[in-house]
């Protein structure tokens, strides 16, 4: 698919969903919750087996001509020649003409150090050093081919949407739920660095670092299951942020946390002390630069420093009540909240220098359906088929949107988005969408239904 048919689609999706019967339209909550949680996966049957038998027919048809051929002539009579005559010049004997040597069908060449397979997307071999010069807005794919078995291969693509094999050397598995290998969490841009998790001693989840090119262990950072797993605090250093969640079920899912601030090869840096969550806050968020991090408790919202995870400052937060505002993003120095009304519409409120303003009310969508970027914010109403993008100046814009749009990432450069388009029973496309512009990149195209897809951006 090229970048305009991917442009084409988007820009058809508001005629195109508000056509559709709302009745048939999913629960908004649910869906973006699942949206937000992992790419869609769906499954369709595999067309393959009639082109593969229609092939097969030709093969055996040829074989078959071949082997019959011309029935042999029946021999000869031999007859008597008759003596050649003294003055009689002898006859040239006839020279068969040679028949061409027939020319042969040039195949195309196989790329070096690129897996070839009819469900993978057409690649080129990682050139020296490229993992080591790329900057945000570069990306890490795991791509599973197929269902259930084929390759599992690590790509590199550019901005551009130039893909690049990465020649690892760490087993990776099909998708972080699926065991018996290594999953990507996370992955600091120029260098070969990455957060994977993988089966521990008894089974436990362990996450550590480890060198992309050649397989080699950083450090072990810590070991549990259902944690989101260390990432890169990305401020210049190779440092992570590991959080870890402790749920209470006995006491009306009260969730303890706890921050630490650790070098690669898991030496403490700095630890926050433990505090009771936010009901329902986004917890965690760091901001663009690396330096600021977000965190939510039942005595407040905080900006925490992350060089030594001491509070800069609170953040006020508007009365919606408990649970109300369970969203926060940083949007160049300011944080924008995002809160659900009683009426199911999203408001959006600005915490900066000049205290709690108002930045949008009533905006069709909810807070689970909303994507903070470095540019502004995006409400998506997914039973409406639209969006809005509002900007700190309070600046709108619509953004087509759709059901079949999964944002990937949103961390994304200049207020882009990744979006993977669903069409129906045809491949899917991952692209990054400029939501200022409307112009779109193709990343991944022609990625069929079951594949498996985990993407980490350079941000």
């Amino acid at each position: 698919m090229t970048s305009r048919d991917l442009h084409d689609l988007l820009r058809d999706f508001a005629h195109e969903e508000g056509a559709a019967s709302a009745a048939t339209a999913p629960d908004p909550a649910l869906e973006a919750r699942a949206l937000g949680a992992r790419i869609a996966r769906q499954r369709l049957v595999r067309t393959g087996a009639a082109s593969l038998g229609a092939a097969a027919a030709v093969v055996v048809l040829a074989v078959a001509v071949q082997a019959a051929g011309p029935e042999p002539a029946p021999p000869a009579t031999p007859t008597p020649s008759p003596a050649p005559s003294e003055s009689a010049a002898p006859s040239p004997t006839p020279t068969a003409t040679p028949a061409p040597a027939p020319t042969p069908t040039p195949t195309a060449p196989v790329p070096t150090g690129v897996t070839v397979h009819p469900d993978l997307p057409p690649a080129q071999a990682l050139p020296d050093g490229l993992l080591g010069a790329t900057s945000p807005g570069w990306a890490l794919v795991t791509y599973g081919a197929g269902a259930e078995v084929g390759p599992v291969v690590l790509y590199l693509v550019s901005p551009e949407g130039v893909v690049y094999e990465v020649p690892t050397e760490v087993p990776l598995r099909r998708s972080p739920e699926r065991g018996g290998g290594t999953s990507l969490v996370d992955w600091l841009p120029g260098t070969s660095l990455a957060v994977v998790a993988q089966d521990g001693t008894g089974g436990a989840t362990e996450h550590a670092v480890v060198d992309l090119l050649t397989g080699e262990v950083d450090g072990v950072l810590e070991t549990g299951d259902d944690q989101p797993g260390p990432r890169f605090v990305r401020d210049g250093t190779t440092d992570v942020l590991v959080t870890r969640y402790a749920t209470d079920n006995t006491a009306e899912l009260v969730t303890t946390v706890t921050v630490e601030r650790r070098t690669s090869q898991g030496e403490l840096v700095a630890a926050l002390p433990a505090y009771t969550q936010l009901p329902g806050f986004n917890d965690g968020v760091l901001d663009a630069t690396g330096t600021r991090l977000l965190v939510g408790s039942t005595s407040g919202v905080q900006v925490l420093d992350t060089r030594d995870l001491t509070a800069l400052h609170s953040v006020p937060m508007p009365a919606y009540g408990t649970g109300g505002c369970q969203h926060a993003w940083f949007v160049g120095d300011d944080v924008v909240l995002g809160c659900s009304t009683a009426l199911g519409t999203a408001d959006l409120w600005l915490s900066g220098e000049g205290g709690l303003t108002t930045l949008a009310s009533g905006l069709p969508g909810d807070p689970w359906s909303t994507f903070g970027t470095d540019r502004g914010v995006v409400v998506a109403d997914h039973t409406g088929g639209a969006a809005t993008e509002v900007l700190p100046d309070g600046t709108r814009q619509a953004v087509p949107w759709s059901q079949r749009v999964v944002v990937v990432s949103a961390a994304v450069p200049g207020g882009a988005l990744v979006l993977q388009v669903s069409q129906g029973e045809s491949p899917m496309s991952v692209g990054r969408y400029d939501v200022a512009s409307g112009s779109v990149v193709t990343l991944l195209a022609g990625v069929r239904p079951e594949a498996s897809l985990t993407l980490v951006d350079a941000r």
